[in-house]
């Protein structure tokens, strides 16, 4: 119990550890009044327990007791022994001790996980993968055993986060880093161990032409270049000069890269090096016309 906004869950299949996204509110900034800004969590339950809302968020942020009638604020809430005296209650008046976020983050930056970064937020979470119970030509790499996948609709990331052997958080890192995901909603490892996404789509309530189910293949072979071209300038009056560079192209896998320039004149140039970002080698990958 505990929960705002549970959104997404998915069981460990080892651990048998539940993890959750929970949608936190909309407050920007604390009040003194009331209690903390809003912050979206990915909680981890080991065991059956309070998880804090309404009366805590993210690592037990506590809100202020309030008298809707009177508009006067009381005590913070004590994490330790929260107490439920709402006349609407009808269970325990002394709750659990409330049970920390996994993970949490607001609105701005959060000092604690920058790596999150800022803006809207919508927090969803798991799998968590291990590779023994996928077929070793489609899975993911072993690297990814015991890693948590974590997610977010609104920001378009996806995090692997490390844990140790008691399930507690050691650090994250961006999966895939250079996607924005399309508003991912969903995600499960297939029984082939492929990750399936479901993006929704960046347009609220409409027919999204990014929506759709993407399948996520782990490519351990060669990758591609990425190729990075400046051209100094590209108007001018005749005789027209200009410079072109491939400095800060780069190969993945640090192999050599070959350069074929082609000017639209049927002269071509082949230029290969093993370190395009170097100053030598720019001048040497450079032409004028």
């Amino acid at each position: 119990m505990g929960t705002r906004n549970p959104y997404r869950i998915s069981i460990d299949r080892k651990t048998n550890f539940l993890y959750w996204g929970e949608v936190g509110p909309d407050a920007a900034n604390d009040d003194s009044t009331r209690g903390p800004r809003g912050y979206d969590e990915v909680n981890q339950a080991k065991k059956a327990g309070y998880f804090g809302y309404p009366l805590f968020i993210g690592d037990n942020k506590p809100y202020r007791a309030y008298d809707y009638e009177t508009g006067v604020s009381g005590p913070y809430h004590d994490p330790k022994k929260p107490i439920n005296n709402s006349r609407n209650n009808t269970g325990l008046t002394e709750l659990p001790p409330a049970q920390p976020a996994f993970i949490w983050y607001p609105y701005g930056k959060s000092d604690e996980f920058p790596l999150v970064g800022t803006g809207g937020r919508n927090a969803e979470a798991g799998p968590v993968y291990y590779s023994e119970f996928y077929p070793k030509e489609t899975r993911l790499p072993d690297y990814y055993n015991g890693k948590l996948f974590i997610y977010d609709w609104i920001r378009g990331w996806i995090m692997a986060v490390t844990m140790d052997k008691d399930g507690n958080y050691v650090k994250m890192e961006r999966f895939m880093p250079s996607q924005k995901f399309n508003a991912p909603i969903d995600m499960e490892m297939g029984p082939d161990g492929r990750l399936y996404i479901l993006e929704y789509g960046n347009g609220w309530f409409s027919k999204n032409a990014d929506a759709g189910l993407v399948r996520i293949d782990y490519n351990g072979g060669n990758r591609a270049p990425k190729v990075k071209m400046d051209v100094e300038k590209l108007t001018g009056g005749l005789p027209f000069t200009v410079k072109a560079t491939a400095a800060g192209s780069v190969d993945p896998d640090g192999d050599s890269l070959t350069y074929t320039w082609n000017f639209g004149n049927g002269n071509k140039k082949r230029r290969k090096h093993r370190r395009p970002n170097s100053h030598t080698r720019q001048r040497e990958n450079s032409r004028c016309l």
